[in-house]
């Protein structure tokens, strides 16, 4: 499935998400925090941004960000007035509950961890069998 989204809803949209392309002249491409946003989308699963979810967005985030997700470069990383001067963005990411979210993100985390450890114990077992 493509991840779509919409940006009209955004006040001050093209402004606000569109940059001219160094790549194509005349053609526009996504503002990086735009680009963030919807991709992050995928990682919080929340399919729009409005006013009544920006603390959401915000705590997902933190979440996603704690656990070493997302973008790695902090300049590249939506803060929560980016966030707001999003409102109304739209993509087909199914929402679901915190509860769901943070179930999901416990997951994620324990597998990270079980993977470092797998890792680590392969390295020792070489390091050994040299």
């Amino acid at each position: 499935m493509s991840l779509d989204y919409k940006l009209s809803d955004i006040q001050g949209w093209r402004e606000q998400c569109l940059r001219p392309s160094e790549e194509h002249p005349g053609k526009d491409r996504l503002a990086r925090k735009t680009n963030a946003l919807i991709w992050a989308s995928l990682l919080v699963d929340l399919g729009c941004i409005d006013e009544g979810n920006v603390d959401e967005w915000d705590f997902r985030l933190r979440v996603i960000y704690r656990m070493g997700l997302g973008p790695t470069d902090d300049k590249d990383r939506p803060t929560r007035d980016d966030i707001e001067q999003h409102i109304g963005l739209r993509t087909n990411v199914y929402t679901i509950s915190r509860v769901r979210f943070m179930t999901k993100a416990k997951k994620m985390l324990e597998q990270a961890v079980k993977d470092e450890l797998r890792s680590y114990n392969r390295q020792q077992r070489e390091r050994r069998n040299d």
